[in-house]
């Protein structure tokens, strides 16, 4: 499953997908960036939706990353 964490305060989005098999069961990729560059350009919604399609996403969470 792929999921997009979006920290609406931060502009942040991590990319988190955990795929089934390996040695260990499972595998986990993550990926982290600041989007505020492209936000401030483009708009929240046409990044996330880019983003979406860039990593193939099925689920997006708006949330404050820690």
């Amino acid at each position: 499953m792929t999921t997009l964490y979006i920290d609406t305060k931060n502009l942040i989005f991590e990319y988190v997908a955990t795929h089934r098999g390996g040695l260990n069961g499972a595998e986990v990729k993550r990926e982290s960036a600041s989007i505020a560059k492209s936000v401030k350009a483009y708009g929240l919604e046409n990044e996330v939706e880019h983003l979406k399609n860039v990593y193939k996403a099925k689920e997006v969470i708006f949330c404050e990353l820690i």
